[in-house]
């Protein structure tokens, strides 16, 4: 009875075991465990497609070797691991090795006995995933119709601009009379004025200035330079209008309102400011810019 339990323990090990290996040959994950000191004592699943290395290569080679691979975030993560056992580490990376990936490295520490021990590392592909994330974060900063930023996307944007000291304006503009064209010329012919519009901001602008649509009719830009240099930005911008309305066989015009943005200025306050100053030109005739108070 004592072998008959034996053996059987023996053949449902066999078939763990076989079944184990069938989920690790089909797995899309590399998995790679370590001993404390580093060294790699077990490794299996997609290590090729992965990391551009065989299981077997893998075995029995420090981390510090396979980082001089595949670069050092797993090495960095298994260390972390080993520090604070308690913590999960995860981080992306891209294998020096194969161009155009991005991995999902996943590391936590092995216990025995309430000691450390190594740890164990899943890697998996998430190239497909991250680009889907970074569209669907572009859509949402994104004005759909215009293809520029949205007010979510100026946002963003602007935080990483820094303003140490250097001049610069936040201007508010707008389509005079827009509902008047949408009701007189159709709605297409509208959103073709404002195609039209952000194009013209975004190619007079260049690459040292932020455009945004608000929504509507208006357009956000931060301006690089003073208050002089954003008048002289808006004349130009009305003359681009004027060859504009050439194109579109209906005039349009523009009003404006711009506030200078300083070091320790809270954007809100200067974008009311310019919110404003836009409402002064619309009261005081439109197709006009107002730069003062």
């Amino acid at each position: 009875a004592l072998v008959a339990s034996r053996a059987e323990a023996l053949a449902e090990a066999a078939r763990r075991e076989e079944m184990l290996r069938m989920i690790l040959d089909h797995s899309p994950d590399a998995i790679l465990s370590f001993d404390d000191g580093g060294s790699c004592r077990w490794a299996d699943g997609a290590t090729d497609e992965l990391l551009g290395l065989s299981a077997g290569s893998c075995r029995g080679a420090l981390i510090d070797e396979l980082a001089l691979k595949i670069g050092p975030v797993l090495a960095k993560l298994c260390r972390a691991a080993l520090a604070d056992p308690a913590e999960t580490q995860i981080a992306d990376f891209a294998p020096t090795n194969l161009e155009g990936r991005t991995l999902e490295a996943t590391v936590k520490a092995v216990m025995s006995d309430e000691k450390v021990v190594g740890t164990v590392a899943t890697v998996r592909d998430v190239t497909a995933q991250r680009a889907r994330e970074r569209e669907i974060a572009r859509l949402a900063m994104t004005d759909p119709l215009t293809k520029i930023p949205n007010r979510a996307g100026f946002d963003a944007a602007i935080e990483r601009v820094p303003i140490k000291g250097e001049a610069a304006c936040i201007a508010l503009i707008d389509i005079d009379n827009f509902k008047g064209i949408n009701d007189r010329f159709g709605h297409k012919a509208g959103d073709r004025a404002l195609v039209e519009l952000a194009a013209a901001i975004v190619r007079l602008s260049g690459s040292d200035h932020l455009v945004a649509r608000l929504g509507g009719d208006e357009f956000l830009i931060l301006l690089a330079g003073d208050i002089t240099a954003a008048q002289r930005f808006f004349g130009g911008l009305q003359s681009e209008i004027a060859i504009l309305s050439a194109s579109l066989e209906f005039d349009i015009t523009i009003s404006g309102g711009i506030a200078e943005l300083h070091a320790l200025a809270e954007i809100d306050s200067v974008f009311e400011e310019a919110d404003r100053r836009l409402y002064r030109s619309k009261r005081d005739g439109r197709n006009r810019v107002t730069a003062t108070a």
